[in-house]
This record gives structure tokens, sequence and C-alpha cells, in this order.
């Protein structure tokens, strides 16, 4: 079973504010035909281009808008801040092409496989240009049992381990945290290595060697890449915003793409989420990719749940205003898209007492203490509880 075709809202639909118009811009199936001259009228572009980089949307917006004809009608400094922004976005992005073509090369070259996640990659594949997707850094999946080669084959090529850590925690890193972060020593650049979509604390039950089996080869930067399935990919991008609840628009902007681009096996996903337990998960997702895109919702994710509704309608309202998000509320949000209470206790229990890559770099214990990193986890998050998650 296939995605219904994703269509643009009506010009009714649309609320008369700032973010109906960036969700209108950045929706590909929307035609200028479409979307009367009235929409734009006595718009806050300042107010758009500040929200839309906050979103990471800017340089889709940028090309929406430069290509659209808008520019006969905007004052002369506007259109001149939308050029400058969108040239200054392409000038740091096209080197982030080259980096990441290295890197999957020299991989490729030891048979060592590896994905590049997100950034360039994710563009060329959902928005058919690798410039337009912001990242300051760059993410990779690898296989758990590669993650020490991949880190040696890493510092060959010039990065190094931001945060390293103890050879008797290294067994427990791969266990319980999710990614390791490097850094070019020359040029500064992070680089994310992971082995898995969120890290043990989040009790996600996701098993990532079924990425590894269900592999596919796109065209990039004139050679190719591995990238994942598109149902694979759908869970990715899904628990990827769940975990950093739904704060940016471009989240939701790929899993519209990702629909409008691939048929995907709706039978399989509904299998692999009630053997996972995510599929309250999946439905947040495709809801909130409705609520601002259009998109309609597949009928396995489609049932009737005015909680999960609630959330959406708080999530969008928090994306929609850029409101803050407390430390409680992003924990409770998660929680609530959890498929049962026993989830939501099996979360909460892994979150408190399971230790991560954070807490082994915040205090060197000796190998006979590792027990106390339980306590060093529990001190860090009494300290922090006031505090916003880490994005």
């Amino acid at each position: 079973m296939s995605a219904a075709p994703i269509a643009v809202e009506s010009e009714v639909g649309l609320r008369g504010d700032t973010f109906a118009i960036w969700s209108a811009l950045v929706n590909a199936t929307a035609s200028w035909s479409e979307l009367s001259s009235g929409l734009f009228r006595d718009l806050d572009w300042p107010k758009l281009i500040e929200a839309a980089e906050y979103h990471g949307v800017l340089p889709i917006v940028c090309q929406r808008v430069l290509q659209s004809p808008l520019p006969r009608t905007m004052a002369p400094e506007v259109l001149d801040q939308l050029r400058r922004r969108f040239h200054a976005d392409l000038v740091r992005s096209v080197p982030l092409i080259g980096k990441v073509g290295r890197v999957v090369e020299a991989f490729d070259r030891e048979g060592l496989p590896i994905i590049p996640y997100k950034g360039p990659v994710l563009a060329q594949q959902l928005w058919g240009d690798p410039t337009l997707r912001v990242c300051d850094d760059l993410d990779f999946l690898v296989e758990k049992r590669s993650v020490e080669q991949a880190g040696v084959l890493l510092d060959r090529l010039g990065y190094r381990r931001v945060s390293p850590i103890a050879r008797h925690l290294q067994a427990a890193l791969l266990r319980n945290a999710s990614e390791e972060q490097f850094q070019h020593r020359e040029t500064g650049l992070l680089l994310e290595l992971q082995w898995s979509p969120a890290p043990r604390v989040l009790a996600v039950r996701y098993e990532p060697d079924q990425v590894w089996r269900r592999l596919m080869s796109i065209p990039f930067a004139g050679g190719s890449a591995l990238a994942p399935s598109p149902e694979d990919l759908l869970m990715l991008l899904s628990i990827h915003g769940w975990k950093h609840n739904w704060n940016r628009l471009l989240w939701l902007g790929d899993i519209a793409q990702l629909l409008r681009s691939s048929d995907l096996d709706w039978d399989r996903l509904i299998h692999d989420c009630r053997l996972q337990r995510h599929v309250r998960l999946l439905s947040l997702a495709l809801r909130m990719t409705n609520r601002v895109y259009g998109v309609t919702v597949p009928e396995p994710f489609a049932f009737d749940d005015p909680a999960l509704d609630r959330l959406v309608d708080e999530l969008v309202n928090r994306m929609t205003t850029i409101s803050p998000c407390s430390y409680r509320d992003w924990h409770r949000c998660m929680l609530a898209a959890r498929d049962s209470q026993i989830d939501r206790m099996r979360q909460m229990t892994t979150f408190f007492f399971t230790p991560g890559l954070a807490d082994y770099d915040a205090c060197k214990l000796p190998a006979w203490a590792t027990a106390g990193y339980r306590l060093v986890r529990l001190g860090r998050l009494v300290l922090h509880a006031r505090g916003r998650p880490q994005e």
C-alpha cells in the first residue's frame, strides 16, 4: 500500500501567519498558480527569514522565492538579503559535498560499509540538490561491530575523537550510546559516527541490523552512496524528530519529500512498528506532516487517538511560535508518543539509570569503579533538570 498523493492545502486552509507562508514555500508541490500574491501581501520578510533559518529551511525558501514571480513585487533590500543569504549557504554547503565524498571513498576502499546520513546526501535524495540542507556537521551510520575500525580510518583521514574514553568503557559505550563525535584537526569540521538511531537511555526498540540488510545505492557527487531503504529512512527520520521534540520544520519537510518520492511498503512498516512498539511514534510523525504539509496519513496509522492529536497540536504550536521547550516538557512529549504505559516506564527507568558518553566523559572513574557511573548519571540529571535538552 502506498501513501496517497501529497496535496497543498487550499489558500483558505492556510493560516494567515508566517508559519503558513514558509510551509507553503517549502512544499515542493506548490505551484505559483495555486498561491496567489495576496498570500504574501504585507509579509514580514525579516521575520520569515529569521524563522526559516531557525527551522533549517532557509536555502529551500530562498530557492523557491527566487525562482518565483515574487521578486518582481519585493523590496530591493529584501531581495538582496535573500540572495546574499542563499549565496552564503551555498558557499558553506558546497565544500561539504566533497568532504562526504572523500569519507565514502575511503571507507569503500577499505571494504567498510558506511551510510552518509542526513546532510548533503539527504538533500540530494529528497530535495534534488545537495546544497539545500544546511548542516554544521556530517553524519554517518556504520554497523556497531565496525565502530572501532571506522574510528581508526577516520583518524587517518584527519578526524580525532572529541571525547575519547578509557578502553574498559568502550563495550559499555557501544551498548549504551548511539554515536561518537569526531573533529577534523585542521578545519574543525565535526563528524558524527552513529550506529543506532537513539541511545539506550531512550529505550528505543529498534534493530539497526535491519538497515544494513535492506540497503540501496543512490547517485551522489558523480558517484554513488549507500542509503537506507525508504521504509527504514522514514523510521530513522521519525525517531530523530521524536527525540528532538520535532522543533525543526525541515525534519517534517524531509518526511513529506520522502513520502512524495517513494512508494513505501506500509504493510511492512506497520508490522515492524507493532513488533518494535513504535506505532504511535510513527503515527505522530505522519500526523504532524499532515498538519503542516497536507500529507494524507496512511490508513494503518490514521487510527483514532485524541491524546496523540493533542500532542500534535502542542508540538506544531511550539514549532509555529518557536517557543522554548523545558526539560520536563521534552520528556513528557516523548513519553506521550510511546505505545503503552509499560513502554513509558521502561523509557523512564533506562533514562535515569543508563550512563552514556557524556557521563563517561564528565567523570573519569577507574575500571574497578565503573558501576559508579550510574550515580554520575543521576547526579548530572539533577543538575540539568531545570535546563533544556541538548539538541
